[in-house]
């Protein structure tokens, strides 16, 4: 879905020269941030920031893939969790297996905040 910004009608141009070297520097970068040579001259046109889109799409990937892993793991921690309660509660596992369970919850819940927390100011939130 495109958004209302380049939706609007663009019957209007801008003419301008410049050196061969001048023009193969601009879309060089323009392709270096995934834009076009009219979004990059827009874009610091208006002051606003140059944005680098070459690694947007692999970190959104790598995000979701650690997102799935993460999920993963926290289903496959519930369910050890289930079955040490449920051969606690037969008398098959005493509670220094529970305490070791534990330590090691404790530890991916701070990795996991810990992790929250660069990713947010790597976005900037």
């Amino acid at each position: 879905m495109k958004s209302t910004e380049t939706k609007k009608r663009k019957d209007e141009s801008i003419f301008f020269r410049l050196s061969k070297d001048e023009k193969t520097r601009l879309q060089d970068l323009a392709t270096k941030k995934g834009m076009t040579l009219t979004e990059l001259l827009l874009s610091v046109g208006q002051k606003g920031p140059v944005r680098d889109y070459r690694y947007e799409k692999e970190l959104f990937q790598l995000l979701t893939a650690l997102t799935t892993q993460m999920n993963s793991i926290g289903k496959d921690i519930k369910l050890v969790a289930s079955q040490l309660s449920k051969k606690m509660v037969n008398g098959g596992v005493g509670p220094e297996p529970i305490g070791e369970f534990n330590l090691l919850f404790n530890r991916y819940l701070e990795s996991r905040d810990a992790l929250s927390i660069k990713l947010e100011n790597l976005l900037g939130r």
